[in-house]
């Protein structure tokens, strides 16, 4: 889905190697949380994801992190925007091409891409 998420794995599977815990977060592991944990088949690249926005979840990362208690999945409970995004993604995935809202007529080639627009249209902005 990203140019660069293959490189992201390479470095985050490197580092778990070498014993080091690894959270990862972004678009990407946002759109596709079970491909970093390893729950589609493939290998699992992370220890732990953060999805949406990561602001209102760090803290709680690290001292989960530091007490030996990771969880698999962060998500921010307050983010009001994110979530509604969010509830509007998984609608695409469960009923592709089938949804008549504005968000689906727009011809993308994957579902994943109208993910993107429903947070754009939420006001969420992935740097």
């Amino acid at each position: 889905m990203t140019r660069m998420v293959a490189k992201a794995y390479r470095m985050a599977d490197a580092l778990r190697a070498a014993g080091v815990m690894v959270v990862m977060g972004g678009p990407h592991v946002t759109e596709v949380p079970d491909e970093a944990l390893g729950r589609d088949g493939g290998p699992r690249h992370a220890d732990a994801i953060a999805l949406g926005e990561a602001d209102e979840t760090w803290a709680l990362i690290v001292a989960d992190a530091a007490r030996g208690e990771l969880k698999d999945i962060y998500i921010p409970e307050n983010d009001e925007k994110a979530a509604r995004a969010n509830r509007v993604c998984s609608l695409i995935h469960q009923f592709p091409g089938r949804l008549s809202s504005s968000i689906n007529s727009i011809s993308y080639p994957k579902p994943r891409v109208r993910c993107w627009a429903a947070h754009a249209a939420a006001g969420i902005r992935f740097i």
